[in-house]
């Protein structure tokens, strides 16, 4: 499932900034924690803003927490969280004094602004990687690395800033800089220092050597360096080393490609080139490491900017060819998730447009890769306020079996720029493609916003129970493999509520939720997180609601809205449903859905539901072998009747002994905003009316005689009028003819 999301807040809407260079932090230990950057100011102050998401990235808000507030807020800025313990770490150039600072935060949504732990002027492209020692005598401690082109070091600046226990030591936290450069340059490295951190300690640096020409005419070779012991030791980085004469020169750093030509600064799209670089270890082995670049294949004379991307099988002692290569295309970025499926972020210029491209593949690019184009505009606007236009990178992570990624681009609200849809938070027309003020009225003109994108792994995720009272789990990957083992749910979790009877599970905002019943007629709920973590314990659904409906028997879940809905059927064929809400709470009682419809079919056993559009379809079958459903509206509201499922097909198959339910939708293309504009229903029947307020978002409120041959004489907000989504919309009815 792939999402995009404008990371603008709402109360934003006015801002027309040049937002470029994003940069994304996903908390591995509770990855509904992000932190995102880009060049944003503050509007006041001495602080920049961080964007921050608690859940999951589907909402974002700032915090002016970064010091170093200029024009553009700060200047550079990577951000990176530790993979345990929830610190965030920052690497910046402030705004007002262009000098490093390394930061530190361990409440990245809050307030307090982040401690300085180090500063350093000449300083260019502060990369943040960071981990956490899960094992051993050092386990616990951060280990924190900032790559960089240091000027105080030229002419060998490729260098990282590392720290072996950053957490909470006093400022500088062990910081020390570490040059990765033996050779002789021109006159400096490139700005661009990329580092991949493996669990196991093995960390590996790529850097740009300037090795010969003129500037902006330059020679560059692409160089891994590598170090098993998290850079440790008296000499870090220096277990890697080109092969000695003829082959290469036997110097610490391994030469990946030699003597490429780069045109710095070049211009294409309106966008500065030249500082593209990317590498990438893999989960499960850190042997095998993946590395992109860019350079002009056409030499001197050529007009191209062509991604390259390698991968060595070896820990970098040797490279393959170019397993994938992108003409005029920038900002490569790589991630590799824990099956080994590579992911590829990059952004193409096609001579008139920039379009921002998300690659996956399973074998390296040996078959075709899976493209998601998750953005598209025209390049020439709006005009560019300063380089870099979109960034000089983008990042791509991965964080078990899914992407997180972060891009920037043209924010016109244009359904055609977004393939596979997105979501705005800030104020929008879509149908005129007009971003608008707080006041949902002054237009607002189009600029450069940053874009997060999660690529959560289509998986079926299955769940049963055994004659034991045992609950069991396993996933079908989207490549068609299935997870090699049954996992058995009851050892994670640390309590045992009994022999479960019965299971029902959902889907909901990209967790897995799963409700067992008990031979003792109890309802338990636990969920597996899309890190693949199980929340720790069983909780007991009936001690948070104030009612006991009795004994159930069977029960069926959906995600609807982002919110678990649970339908439960009890042994005296009762029907009940209660709401797990997004917030994690759960509706205070369980209602009794045969007292909200006119009709009852009889004793209910089998019962299945299904989110479908904004809303629950519950189909419950009868003792006497015929199928029932009904509706719960986005508004709260339930169809008034059972319908009669078998009284409109033209076929009986026989007595109906279970059933299942499934929404199916066409997720690509949809443009989800706050922000949702009335249809026009005057004249139309009430029936199709509502139904059109409801596809909308809106909640409709009818006044007048509602029958089968009632009209909309008028409504309230009228249409066309840009409404806030989950709004009333009124209507009156009349009978007889229409004008």
């Amino acid at each position: 499932m792939l999402r995009v999301i404008n990371i603008i807040p709402q109360f934003q809407s006015g801002e027309t900034n040049q937002d470029s260079e994003p940069n994304l932090a996903v908390n591995p230990a509770q990855p509904t924690d992000m932190a995102a950057t880009a060049f944003t100011p503050a509007p006041a102050g001495s602080f920049a803003p961080l964007y921050v998401s608690t859940d999951g990235g589907f909402t974002w808000s700032t915090r002016n927490v970064v010091p170093g507030n200029g024009f553009v807020g700060t200047s550079d800025i990577t951000v990176g969280f530790a993979t345990a313990g929830g610190v965030l770490y920052a690497g910046i150039l402030d705004g007002t004094t262009t000098d490093l600072r390394i930061l530190r935060t361990a409440d990245f949504a809050g307030t307090t602004p982040m401690t300085t732990l180090v500063t350093r002027s000449n300083v260019d492209q502060p990369w943040v990687v960071a981990g956490t020692v899960v094992a051993g005598p050092a386990a616990g401690q951060d280990r924190v690395y900032v790559g960089n082109e240091d000027g105080g070091s030229r002419p060998q600046s490729a260098s990282v800033d590392r720290s072996l226990n950053a957490a909470t030591a006093a400022p500088p936290a062990g910081f020390q800089t570490i040059r990765l450069e033996q050779r002789t340059t021109i006159f400096k490295d490139g700005p661009p220092v990329r580092i991949a951190l493996h669990p196991d300690g093995t960390v590996y640096a790529a850097y740009q050597r300037w090795a010969s020409g003129t500037f902006p005419n330059l020679n560059v070779d692409v160089v891994v360096s590598r170090d098993d012991s998290w850079a440790s030791g008296s000499n870090p980085f220096t277990a890697l080393v080109d092969p000695a004469a003829p082959a290469g020169d036997g110097i610490v750093g391994r030469r990946v490609a030699s003597g490429v030509f780069m045109r710095f600064n070049a211009v294409m799209g309106q966008e500065r080139l030249g500082a593209d670089l990317a590498i990438a270890v893999e989960p499960a082995t850190s042997s095998t490491v993946w590395l992109a670049w860019c350079d002009r294949v056409g030499g001197i004379g050529g007009t191209d900017w062509t991604i390259h991307v390698r991968r060595s099988t070896d820990r970098g002692q040797n490279w393959s060819a170019d397993l994938r290569t992108i003409t005029n295309a920038k900002n490569p970025s790589l991630a590799v998730t824990a099956r080994g499926r590579i992911g590829l972020l990059y952004q193409q210029f096609t001579g008139t447009r920039w379009v921002s491209q998300l690659e996956l593949t399973n074998d390296g690019w040996t078959t075709p890769a899976q493209n998601l184009m998750l953005h598209t505009a025209l390049a020439n606007a709006p005009a560019r306020q300063f380089f870099p236009f979109i960034g000089d990178y983008v990042r791509l992570l991965a964080l078990g079996n899914d992407f997180y990624g972060v891009f920037c681009g043209n924010n016109t609200p244009d359904v055609a720029n977004f393939p596979n849809g997105v979501t705005y938070q800030r104020n929008a027309t879509w149908a005129t493609q007009t971003l608008l003020n707080l006041d949902n009225l002054t237009p607002v003109a189009a600029s450069i916003d940053p874009f997060l994108f999660r690529c959560i792994e289509d998986a079926l995720q299955v769940v049963a129970s055994t004659d034991v009272g045992g609950v069991w789990h396993t996933i079908r990957h989207d490549d068609q493999s299935w997870q090699p083992f049954f996992g058995d749910v009851k050892s994670v979790e640390s309590n045992d509520p009994g022999h479960f009877s019965a299971v029902g599970c959902a889907g909901v905002r990209d967790d897995l939720h799963l409700v067992g019943l008990t031979d003792t007629g109890g309802m338990w709920h636990t969920i597996r997180h899309d890190d693949q973590s199980w929340q720790p314990f069983f909780g007991d659904v009936k001690s948070v609601e104030s009612n006991d409906p009795g004994y159930f028997r069977a029960v069926a879940c959906a995600g609807v809205n982002d919110d678990l809905h649970v339908v439960a059927l009890t042994d005296t064929g009762g029907m009940w449903h209660t709401i797990r809400h997004r917030d994690g709470s759960w509706q205070p009682s369980f209602g009794d859905v045969k007292s909200v419809e006119s009709n009852d079919p009889g004793h209910f056993s089998a019962v299945g539901c299904a989110g479908v559009s904004g809303e629950l379809h519950v189909v419950g079958l009868t003792d006497d072998g015929r199928m029932w459903h009904t509706i719960r509206h986005d508004d709260q509201s339930w169809q008034p009747f059972f319908g009669d499922v078998k009284g409109v097909e033209s076929n009986d198959p026989g007595y109906f002994a279970t059933v299942a339910c499934a929404g199916v939708e066409r997720a690509a293309g949809r443009v989800v905003s706050e922000q949702v504009t009335v249809p026009d229903v005057r004249e139309l029947k009430s029936g199709p009316a509502v139904n059109m307020f409801r596809a909308a978002g809106l909640v409709p409120a009818i006044t007048g005689t509602n029958t089968a041959d009632a009209w909309v004489a008028t409504q309230n907000p009228d249409g066309g009028t840009i409404v806030a989504r989950g709004s009333t919309v009124s209507i009156f009815l009349r009978t007889g003819p229409q004008p």
